[in-house]
């Protein structure tokens, strides 16, 4: 038996398309030659491994906070919560949060095919949103999704792909699942709508990106007077 450890860094600066997933394929040949008699011959294994990368748009690129808790319980909404067992609120949906690790954002039985079901995000300021991490249990969670987003709270619009309204893969097990952002897509606030649920699900979310740069205040006049007094 041989064993190989082997350490591979990649330099995303190099990889061609910003924003996008770029695949990665690496080619292997390991030579090798034992040292007893019984297996003398030189001999030679070639692998090839290939994975896909993400090169953020912005430099500035990074998770908006629902691991760390820059996103406060007071930005988070939903429009219902199953309250079983007392893991069903939107606070319990942090990825990677260890006081979430088997709980999530899980929703009553009875609205589980409501169209109007969703989980609201407030990220307090406009945001570059690049990618969207999703996580759920091994048979319980959120199979697909659409977005929504807002500028300012009040005019809301979907996400579009290609060929109109996207409908977003959600999860199949207990991997996280990655969405890009076609865009990225800029919003202050944003929602997730489940379309498709499997059994009591246990959502729980990680948004990336970076925070826009939003142009300086301008103060127009278009009259001035003057009065002094001496």
């Amino acid at each position: 038996m041989v064993s190989i450890g082997m350490y591979v860094f990649f330099d995303l600066q190099k990889t061609t398309d910003k924003g996008k997933l770029n695949r990665v394929t690496m080619h292997l040949r390991v030579e090798y030659k034992a040292n007893n008699t019984a297996c003398s011959s030189k001999k030679e294994v070639q692998l090839d491994y290939s994975m896909e990368m993400y090169r953020p748009a912005s430099p500035n690129f990074t998770a908006l906070g629902m691991q760390y808790g820059a996103i406060k319980e007071s930005q988070l909404h939903m429009s219902a919560f199953n309250p079983t067992f007392g893991f069903g609120p939107l606070h319990f949906a942090r990825l990677n949060d260890p006081q979430s690790s088997y709980q999530g954002w899980s929703v009553p039985k009875d609205l589980r095919k409501d169209k109007g079901l969703y989980a609201q995000f407030d990220f307090k300021r406009l945001v570059d949103l690049e990618l969207i991490a999703t996580k759920g249990r091994s048979s319980e969670h959120i199979k697909e999704f659409e977005l929504m987003f807002s500028t300012d709270g009040l005019n809301w619009k979907p996400y579009k792909g290609a060929k109109g309204k996207k409908v977003l893969q959600g999860n199949e097990g207990i991997e996280v699942v990655f969405n890009v952002m076609v865009g990225p897509i800029q919003a202050r606030m944003l929602r997730i709508l489940p379309t498709l649920i499997r059994k009591d699900p246990r959502a729980q979310f990680e948004f990336y990106g970076s925070y826009s740069l939003e142009p300086p205040c301008r103060i127009t006049f278009s009259y001035i007077r003057l009065s002094y007094a001496f």
